[in-house]
């Protein structure tokens, strides 16, 4: 695992973005994959809980410690899992966890999340190995998106300044008008809705206000979110998967001794 995104249950006013599963205490560390289902697919996440923590993997590796199966992962979805995994009934999980005898340099960044709008999903708790993170290999970020396609790029400067609540004027200026030279016939839906969001915020660059968003304002975060940044994201992790293939070679680890 290369970083994580940590959730805090069991207590909504320290995290309101963890989920609302009701999982007990956990009093012995486990890692295990599970399934989940989103739009009528599955797909696997891979996740360690102690106590009434819960770390969702990232990014990372995932293979055969002969070195026979070897992938790379971006983003809560793990990819390419043996058959054995994907079509078992049952949760895999294991007690078994290795750890670094030294801890390794890592940088604090926000959250993997999709519903940025929550008080907590500011906090600044996603862990990202600064080794991988210097050499490109992380999962795209929702909050410092940057595309060739300008609404991907504004979808996540929107998303961002009702997370922080703030915003940033500089960026705010370069994208407006490349924005607003696009006319509305040529726009889908979730463009518009991007479009009309970043009007919204230049209109209050000088001006003290409230980001905390109404009901109908958080529905349609969640939309520019899903319907447009989603996709986005997961072609650039799909990309750089491809090259973390290439640069990292799985190699045997003698993890107990054997000949």
């Amino acid at each position: 695992m290369t970083s994580f995104s940590c959730f805090i249950h069991n207590n909504h006013q320290i995290d309101n973005c963890a989920d609302l599963s009701k999982a007990g205490h956990q009093e012995k560390a486990v890692a295990f994959i599970r399934r989940k289902t989103k739009l009528g697919k599955d797909y696997f996440e891979l996740t360690y809980r102690f106590g009434y923590v819960e770390l969702l993997a990232t990014s990372g590796f995932f293979g055969s410690v002969d070195g026979t199966f070897f992938c790379p992962f971006l983003g809560s979805s793990v990819q390419e899992l043996p058959v054995a995994i994907t079509k078992s009934f049952q949760t895999i999980s294991t007690n078994v966890i290795f750890i670094a005898i030294e801890q390794k340099e890592y940088i604090c960044k926000n959250r993997i999340i999709n519903q940025y709008y929550k008080l907590n999903a500011k906090n600044n708790w996603g862990f990202y190995s600064k080794r991988y993170e210097d050499n490109g290999f992380s999962p795209a970020n929702p909050l410092s998106f940057e595309s060739r396609h300008i609404m991907h790029s504004a979808a996540s400067l929107v998303i961002k300044s009702f997370a922080y609540q703030e915003i940033q004027q500089k960026k705010m200026n370069g994208l407006l008008l490349k924005v607003l030279a696009q006319q509305d016939l040529s726009l889908n839906s979730v463009s518009k809705l991007i479009k009309k969001y970043l009007v919204f915020l230049n209109q209050h660059l000088n001006s003290s206000f409230s980001l905390s968003p109404p009901k109908e304002t958080k529905k349609e975060l969640i939309e520019v979110y899903n319907n447009s940044l989603v996709s986005a994201l997961k072609s650039s992790n799909i990309k750089h998967i491809k090259l973390a293939k290439k640069r990292y070679a799985a190699t045997k680890i003698d993890l107990f001794g054997e000949e």
